[in-house]
């Protein structure tokens, strides 16, 4: 019998083992099952938030996508699995390390670790004394914009270089201009570089690559 729609919730069909009264899958097993019907960037969401959350692991998500040959979207999923399990903790810092850090051969970011005992940041380039926090509108807005703030401030008090970006600075022709930021900045503070371009890279005007290149 087919169920009809409502808000907040979803049906799918199939045969699952379950726990508890009434019966119903565990998290890895739901999990999955959303991430079959999800985009690249959902799929990041819900395994981010699953695992940030610390509802599962990376470890016992991976074993039960063993179980699954026929998982859809089976090899995107794998990937973005193993980029939450580096520390992209949300869509937005998994678009950040495939779009603009990796894309363009940046140094590769620490995760999710703390420059000050009471702040966990999104990246933390330590050699090069930068820190990168991304940030959607919703998260950046009232009291946690105040809290950023301060959070910023007391990092360079330990000179500590803060830069944030948001969705239109992490994809497109939008990564290609972050990327530039960030090369800039490490390249001041010792990267030898070099840059290199994406594909979208043609769409960024000659003299700002040339601003970059020449550093």
């Amino acid at each position: 019998m087919a169920r009809a729609a409502r808000p907040g919730w979803r049906f799918i069909r199939g045969e699952r083992p379950s726990i508890g009264e009434p019966p119903r899958t565990n998290v890895e097993i739901t999990v999955l099952d959303l991430c079959a019907e999800a985009d690249e960037d959902e799929m990041a969401a819900l395994l981010a938030d699953a695992v940030s959350q610390r509802k599962t692991t990376p470890k016992r998500l991976l074993a039960e996508l063993s179980g699954r040959p026929r998982q859809r979207n089976r090899g995107v999923l794998r990937d973005v699995l193993g980029d939450v399990s580096r520390g992209a903790h949300s869509a937005l810092e998994r678009r950040y390390l495939v779009q603009v850090e990796r894309a363009h051969h940046l140094p590769t970011a620490v995760r999710q670790q703390q420059a000050l005992r009471s702040y966990r940041s999104d990246c933390w380039y330590d050699e090069y004394r930068l820190l990168v926090e991304l940030d959607s509108k919703l998260h950046h807005s009232g009291g946690a914009a105040f809290r950023d703030m301060n959070r910023d401030n007391e990092h360079a008090l330990l000179g500590l270089t803060t830069l944030r970006f948001g969705w239109r600075d992490v994809t497109g022709v939008g990564a290609c201009h972050t990327a530039r930021i960030v090369a800039q900045f490490l390249m001041t503070n010792g990267w030898e570089g070099p840059l290199q371009p994406c594909p979208h890279c043609r769409l960024v005007p000659d003299s700002e690559a040339r601003q970059i290149g020449h550093r």
